[in-house]
């Protein structure tokens, strides 16, 4: 460790010769992954714990990283501080779910008092559905602001009362089941 002029930090594991360029600069030689910084705390006394690392660029406001061990499930936490309280905003659980607005996600990717802004900026706003070797998809049009949607080969079913409120346009046939009501 070598602590230069203008005070900052150089941890070099290496043998090269290296010139830190910020306030703490780890450099290691090793050509293959490697860890360069640990975090680590003692167990503690209770069943849940943390330990977090913070970037603060005012007093009481920034951002941070937290792993954290808990009576019932382990997590690995993005969030930012609001006033010196730690506000969490993603949380990656051990099964690998990961939660937005919620500590504890209850699917692959749970948002919680949220919305999802499917956007691009140059074509059609896409999302996909996969399921074995079928996709499908609904798509808001560049060209139009139509939605579209377009299944697989099959067929867009509506289980439950649908509602109308404009005009509805048919390029194909129109098929009924067993009971119409008109």
């Amino acid at each position: 460790m070598r602590v230069q002029n203008d005070g900052k930090v150089l941890i070099n594991s290496g043998e090269s010769a290296v010139t830190a360029t910020h306030t703490l600069h780890v450099h290691d030689d090793t050509e293959s992954d490697v860890t360069l910084l640990n975090l680590e705390s003692a167990p503690g006394d209770s069943s849940s714990k943390y330990t977090a690392m913070q970037v603060v660029t005012n007093t009481g406001y920034g951002g941070f990283l937290r792993a954290q061990k808990g009576a019932t499930s382990n997590a690995f936490v993005v969030g930012y501080l609001d006033n010196d309280t730690q506000v969490d905003a993603l949380s990656i659980i051990k099964t690998g779910q990961v939660g937005i607005g919620t500590s504890q996600p209850k699917a692959n990717i749970h948002l919680y008092n949220s919305n999802l802004l499917v956007e691009h900026a140059t074509s059609n706003a896409l999302v996909e559905f996969k399921a074995g070797a079928a996709t499908s998809n609904i798509y808001m049009s560049n060209d139009d602001d139509d939605l579209y949607l377009y299944p697989s080969g099959g067929n867009v079913v509506v289980q439950g009362s649908l509602t109308v409120q404009d005009d509805i346009i048919f390029g194909g046939r129109i098929e009924f089941g067993d009971a119409v009501g008109i």
